[in-house]
Parts: structure tokens; C-alpha cells; sequence
């Protein structure tokens, strides 16, 4: 996988939480990661510790007509204010959309990489 950000270990769990397995449940399926520049999907995540996969926030969408957000003036965008990858605005990520908020505040932060994934299953 063509990642700087998840191991292998981190697409093991995804796959998990895409099965709706539990952590200590066999993967019964396979799935292709490919890195994309924006996608569909039906979740958010963030990892606080890259090495950790366990300390990890995973937030479902509630609405799926806004997963994903379209704008002229921000990258990519999940729900209305769920995570916004914006130069001209600010990131930011205010829970709207989705389960839970992926970071413990809604203040303005700074983006060192940001990668999509389309997952397929084999």
C-alpha cells in the first residue's frame, strides 16, 4: 500500500471496522487500498498515534447525502463541517454529519498529509 500515514496494521483494522468485526475476530475477506485524491465512503477515521492502532476514532456517517462535500474553495470535504480540508478558510472538523467528531476540538489545525483511500474488495 502506497501509504505515509497507515501500516499494515492500520488496514487490518479498517477492514475489521468495514466487515463490522470486532477487534479480535478473523478477516474473512480481502480488500485492495488504493490511494485516491477524492472519494465516497461511508466513514471517517483518525489515528492520534501512528504507531498505536488501537487509539483511534471512527466515526460513521448519519447522512448520506452529505458523506462528501463539493466546493469550489476547500479540498477534500466529509459531511458539512465533519473534516474540511480548506487553504482559504481553515481546517477544520465540527461534528455535523457523521457519529462522532474525529478530533477533541473544533479549533483550526494544520495539515502535514491528508490521504483517501477507495477500498475494494477482492
Amino acid at each position: 500500500m502506497d501509504s505515509c500515514i497507515i501500516t499494515y496494521k492500520h488496514e487490518e483494522l479498517i477492514t475489521k471496522w468495514i466487515e463490522k468485526l470486532e477487534i479480535t475476530d478473523q478477516i474473512s475477506a480481502s480488500y485492495e487500498f488504493k490511494l485516491l485524491a477524492r472519494e465516497r465512503d461511508s466513514f471517517i477515521f483518525s489515528f492520534k498515534d501512528k504507531n498505536d492502532v488501537n487509539n483511534h476514532i471512527l466515526s460513521r456517517v448519519k447522512n448520506e447525502q452529505r458523506a462528501t462535500y463539493n466546493c469550489s474553495s476547500c479540498g477534500p470535504a466529509f459531511g458539512y463541517s465533519d473534516l474540511i480540508i480548506s487553504p482559504f478558510y481553515g481546517n477544520k472538523c465540527i461534528m455535523s454529519d457523521y457519529e462522532k467528531p474525529i478530533r477533541e476540538t473544533g479549533d483550526k489545525f494544520r495539515v502535514e498529509i491528508c490521504e483517501i483511500f477507495l477500498i475494494a474488495k477482492n
